[in-house]
């Protein structure tokens, strides 16, 4: 378990490092999890890319902020962390409350964000569009990412 400094606060992660130089992959977990929610894909996933899997801000051994913290904001510490250590790109990938910060994600770091995965992300608790707040706009700017 390694940790870093992202967006002010003091994430945890954990690396599989793979010497295959761009493939790079984020598994997020679900809310109330941690990072050993996706230990057995990971270690699977590790034979053919590196791959990071965080503690979200609040969970496991990350640290807490005050105040609301939305998917936008689990999304920029993602990207503050990619960047911390070294990754221009990945497939960003999550379940439940992770595949909600995943969309956010490829919204918000569309550069960064080559592919992502959602699975079972929970309805209504999609992001919004950054410029218009538009949850339809999102989508229709989730579904360009993905082409």
């Amino acid at each position: 378990m390694r940790r870093a400094r992202a967006t002010g606060t003091r994430l945890a992660y954990t690396h599989y490092d793979h010497p295959a130089p761009s493939r790079h992959i984020v598994l997020i977990h679900s809310l109330a999890m941690d990072w050993s929610f996706w230990r057995p894909v990971a270690e699977r996933l590790a034979t053919n890319a590196s791959v990071l899997i965080p503690d979200c801000r609040g969970h496991g051994g990350s640290d807490n902020s005050p105040g609301l913290v939305t998917v936008e904001l689990h999304a920029d510490d993602l990207a503050d962390l990619l960047d911390r250590i070294g990754w221009r790109t990945a497939l960003v990938a999550g379940a439940s409350m992770g595949g909600c910060i995943a969309l956010a994600f490829a919204i918000r770091h569309p550069g960064v964000c080559r592919r992502s995965g959602l699975s079972t992300p929970r309805p209504g608790t999609a992001p919004t569009h950054p410029r218009t707040g538009s949850s339809a706009r999102m989508r229709r700017s989730h579904r360009a990412c993905l082409r």
